[in-house]
């Protein structure tokens, strides 16, 4: 029972971070449980994290963060991951 922004955020759950310094971010952030993985020259995919712990870490490291955007996956997404193993009738691969 929670809301539809939070259904959708975890079911994605991945932040876009942009920074001149991505690589120096990116350890930053490492720790188990995170995968950070550098999408752009400058921009980065983090899982494992909220928005407001990547920019809390940023800032007290003094790196400069020109983007950091939480992704949500859409409601139909959001459903199928919650009910992948649920699955009545599943299909099989004839021989």
């Amino acid at each position: 029972d929670v809301s539809l922004a939070e259904l959708t955020a975890r079911a994605d759950g991945r932040v876009l971070v942009r920074s001149p310094q991505p690589a120096e971010l990116a350890r930053l952030l490492a720790a188990p449980g995170v995968t950070v993985t550098q999408t752009g020259p400058e921009q980065l995919a983090v899982v494992g994290r909220t928005s407001a712990e990547i920019a809390r870490a940023a800032l007290a490291a003094g790196v400069l963060l020109t983007e950091l955007t939480p992704v949500h996956a859409s409601l139909e997404d959001a459903y199928l991951a919650m009910t992948h193993a649920d699955v009545e009738f599943p299909g099989r691969v004839a021989a």
